[in-house]
């Protein structure tokens, strides 16, 4: 079996959205001066690859404790959406025969762009995707960009995937994935009440 990681490797360099906290970690004992290591981080629920959860935009919306897994694991498919410039619609989907009951992951020009700068132009989706994902329905959606909606942009993108509990996955680097089919892992840390955790996100195949 093959495995695939698309999750970003988190550093100091890491780009995060901005108002977001940025990844600190700092060596509080070391090797060989004390008998192990031990290091304190620092990051935000939305550092890296990670997963929204419904409460992200909803205040009585279920934390990342809550997500079903199921919802996080199972078939997935890798959708081509690099032609895209700028933003995914529902006429962008209808036209890549996006499978029902699915994970569905996009890949975008966003997983050739550099980790440690947060490009405000990353192709993200419109409503009419996020409608057309919930209305299929799929199980979660996952793409390679900060968030799945436009920066700066004032929609409901997110409402209307997680309101129906679908899980958003942020984050993830398809940059060297193939187009396909896969069973599809990602488990969020699992933190009481939040809004949504950093995760590992990987790809299994024969």
């Amino acid at each position: 079996m093959r495995i695939l990681d698309i999750s970003r490797v988190l550093n100091e360099r890491s780009a995060t959205y901005p108002l977001n906290p940025t990844y600190e970690r700092t060596i509080l004992r070391d090797v060989p001066d004390a008998p192990s290591s031990l290091s304190r981080i620092i990051l935000g629920t939305h550092t890296g690859t990670h997963v929204d959860a419904p409460r992200h935009v909803q205040k009585d919306g279920a934390g990342i404790d809550h997500v079903p897994l199921e919802r996080l694991v199972g078939s997935a498919v890798v959708l081509d959406l690099t032609d895209v410039a700028d933003t995914i619609t529902a006429r962008d989907l209808e036209k890549r025969r996006v499978p029902k009951g699915h994970i569905v992951l996009i890949q975008t020009k966003n997983s050739a762009a550099d980790p440690g700068v947060f490009d405000e132009r990353f192709v993200a989706c419109d409503e009419s995707a996020a409608q057309f994902l919930a209305n299929l329905p799929v199980l979660a959606v996952g793409i390679d960009g900060p968030s799945i909606k436009k920066f700066q942009v004032r929609d409901r993108t997110h409402h209307l995937l997680l309101e129906r509990g679908i899980p958003v996955i942020e984050g993830l680097d398809l940059s060297a994935v193939p187009v396909d089919h896969y069973t599809f892992v990602c488990l969020p840390l699992v933190l009481a009440g939040a809004d949504g955790a950093p995760a590992r996100a990987i790809l299994l195949r024969e």
